[in-house]
């Protein structure tokens, strides 16, 4: 299965818009280079197999991988959320919120928050 990637770039200026802080200072982060391994996540394989075979196991592992590689010093779980729905949006999928979220997104935090910490019911 053939997906689009986003790169380092674009992980980058999604950062830049959820803290804050400027690109520049982004791309000095020491841990950057694990990002730059959780982004290939998605197009891992060997051979003709693909390690994620199905665009959820793709991005599951993308996302996964981000906020658990902690390439930057704040914010890996903001912005792993939203470069997880960037990813969904360019290779045509669509995203909708668990029913249960609610306006405060309680599900949806609750499953972030569960990735982060290595547990998710």
């Amino acid at each position: 299965m053939s997906v689009q990637c986003l790169d380092l770039a674009d992980f980058l200026l999604i950062a830049e818009q959820i803290l804050g802080t400027r690109v520049e200072a982004l791309a000095r982060q020491p841990q950057l280079h694990r990002a730059e391994h959780a982004l290939s996540a998605p197009s891992d394989g060997l051979g003709q197999s693909d390690y994620y075979p199905s665009f959820a196991d793709k991005a599951a592992a993308m996302t996964y991988q981000l906020i658990k590689g902690h390439a930057l010093v704040d914010g890996n779980k903001r912005v792993g959320y939203i470069y997880l729905l960037e990813f969904v949006y360019r290779n045509g999928y669509g995203w909708s919120a668990p029913p249960e979220d609610g306006t405060d997104r309680t599900e949806t935090v609750a499953t972030i928050e569960g990735v982060a910490s290595g547990f998710v019911s």
